[in-house]
């Protein structure tokens, strides 16, 4: 649904002088008026929810990065362990 500019819609105060934007909507299921309030609580609350939303993405994308950065880490420090691992435990060579 889009949005009409304040300009562009038109706008008729109801019984109690409140001034109401004619908006056309997309869903049949949806009221076709709503009142100046009603749009600037909507677009706070959108705004603020995309806030969240954008630092629940970027700890999230954190996380990952930061547990994606410490596989190398771990893989090459399980090689040297089992190279160590390997030196320390090599067979003593006999001469018989």
């Amino acid at each position: 649904m889009t949005l009409l500019p304040q300009s562009e819609a038109s706008s008729t105060p109801d019984k109690r002088g409140t001034k109401r934007l004619a908006i056309p909507a997309t869903n049949d299921y949806l009221p076709e008026l709503y009142t100046d309030r009603d749009l600037t609580r909507a677009r706070r609350k959108a705004k603020a929810a995309g806030w969240v939303q954008g630092g629940g993405a970027v700890i999230a994308i954190g996380f990952v990065y930061n547990l994606i950065g410490w596989i190398p880490t771990l893989a090459v420090l399980a090689l040297v362990a089992f190279g160590i691992y390997k030196l320390v435990s090599k067979p003593k060579k006999t001469d018989d």
